[in-house]
């Protein structure tokens, strides 16, 4: 017999879960009736991970109780009925497009069945943050009444914080898990997340073209890669103007080649549409004080992460002696974080990622915070499909939202890993309005795409030019 694949495993033994309950030690307890299982079966099992209220424990504890090593008959009859299932295995996969950053749907489950879906990345070792969900957070929340996201969230953050662990993967676990939460409870009182956030501002959220002009050479190709961006629909798109590579070979003539990208992407347009200039951390106060007198004639929308993001003061330092707004945020974590920036002055446009920053819970506290510097959020969105609805519901529940980032290279792989598929008409997403995030993951189209860990990108000299 053909071995299984992993969601065809996960169907059979999810199928014989009793309708609207889950494995548990009380479940085998009062399960009168058994059939045989050997250490193998067992083990067989253990592979299918954290799915069903971590089987690896429960399967072990179980079989060691059992004296005949046996499992409930009721299970035995539904596999052999092949009833449809009742939950999903949990799927690592890399992300929608050629970008090797990783992707994980975790899984939040009741004992009525309902799923909860959130999302994060790990970068560079994603093997971590799966490690942190099952072996620190998972014990946390078992038995637990999951009706409350703000208050887990806070309990999941003190319980390491004191303990020095307030960034890092762990917080990239922690916002997959408050995603998550907060999907579940819209699913069981039939809302939309965004009601649950206080409303929605907004019924659609304009988008921007993150990552355009790709293998733009020549002022042709980027005058022909912005009227396409304006073909399909949006009003703005971002753009890499120069790379490190390029600027340490000849600053002088990396920044040169951007000014004539971009005059022509510019003259291409008209002023009516908003061009973004990635800068990827790659200048420093010097060259982006160049770069920017370069650009201004095209009037740059922001500059985003001009300079690496650790020194809060020198960002802010640069943004009062540019003229083009600095937009940045995306690396950074807690409202704690954001803190002194905003304080400061180092930005005009704040980029939280809801996959890194905590979640819901701590990213409207950061838009809370920003709000009162009169200072607009453009969510940094580089995700799948649950970061993506996740963002649009954020954005539509705050005042202070400027603008969404969309990986529109990546669109139709994205539209294929979900259903329904996030609507985008026009350079504007619609805000789902079904319970929950409004969306649910395509585990089997998910699984079809290898799995990568993003690779490590080393450089002699710092990151800066």
């Amino acid at each position: 017999m053909a071995p299984l694949s992993p969601v065809a495993r996960a169907e059979r033994i999810t199928s014989a879960l009793p309708e609207g309950g889950l494995f548990s030690e009380k479940t085998w307890r009062v399960s009168p009736e058994a059939f045989p299982l050997d250490r193998s079966t067992v083990r067989y099992l253990e592979q299918l991970g954290p799915l069903l209220a971590r089987f690896q424990q429960a399967g072990e504890t179980i079989y060691r109780r059992s004296r005949k090593g046996s499992l409930p008959g009721w299970i035995a009859e539904s596999l052999d009925a092949g009833k449809p299932p009742a939950l999903l295995e949990q799927g690592l996969a890399a992300s929608p497009n050629d970008l090797p950053r990783v992707i994980r749907p975790d899984l939040i489950l009741t004992e009525q069945g309902l799923i909860g879906w959130g999302e994060t990345y790990g970068i560079v070792a994603p093997e971590a943050v799966r490690a942190i969900v099952e072996d620190v957070i998972a014990p946390v929340l078992e038995g637990r009444d999951p009706s409350a996201p703000a208050v887990i969230h806070e309990d999941l953050y003190d319980l390491m914080r004191v303990r020095g662990y307030f960034g890092g993967f762990y917080l990239d676990a922690l916002a997959a898990v408050d995603i998550a939460l907060w999907d579940l409870l819209g699913k069981r009182l039939g809302v939309p997340v965004h009601r649950l956030l206080g409303g929605a501002h907004r019924d659609r959220v304009r988008a921007y073209a993150s990552h355009w002009l790709s293998g733009a050479e020549t002022p042709e190709q980027a005058a022909e890669g912005a009227r396409e961006a304006v073909r399909r629909g949006f009003t703005a798109f971002k753009w890499v103007a120069v790379t490190h590579e390029r600027l340490r070979d000849n600053e002088t003539a990396a920044i040169e080649r951007a000014t004539r990208l971009m005059a022509a992407a510019r003259e291409a347009v008209g002023p009516g549409v908003d061009i973004m200039v990635e800068c990827s951390e790659f200048l420093s106060p010097r060259t982006a004080e160049r770069l920017d007198r370069a650009l201004a004639p095209y009037d740059p929308f922001w500059f985003e992460e001009p300079i690496p993001y650790e020194n809060a003061k020198a960002m802010a330092q640069l943004q009062s002696r540019i003229r083009t707004p600095i937009a940045t945020g995306e690396r950074l974590l807690s409202r704690h974080e954001f803190r002194e920036l905003l304080e400061l002055g180092g930005c005009r446009v704040l980029q939280p990622d809801i996959m890194h920053c905590g979640g819901f819970t701590e990213m409207r506290r950061i838009a809370a915070l920003a709000d009162t510097w009169y200072v607009p959020l453009a969510p940094h969105n580089p995700g799948g499909p649950i970061c993506v609805a996740a963002s649009l519901h954020l954005s539509a529940a705050i005042p202070n939202f400027l603008i969404l980032e969309q990986m529109e290279p990546q669109r139709a792989t994205r539209d294929r890993l979900s259903h329904p598929p996030l609507i985008l008409e026009d350079g504007y997403f619609q805000v789902p309005d079904a319970p929950g995030l409004g969306v649910e993951p395509d585990l089997e189209a998910i699984q079809a795409i290898a799995a990568q860990p993003q690779p490590r990108r080393e450089r002699s000299g710092s990151i800066y030019t």
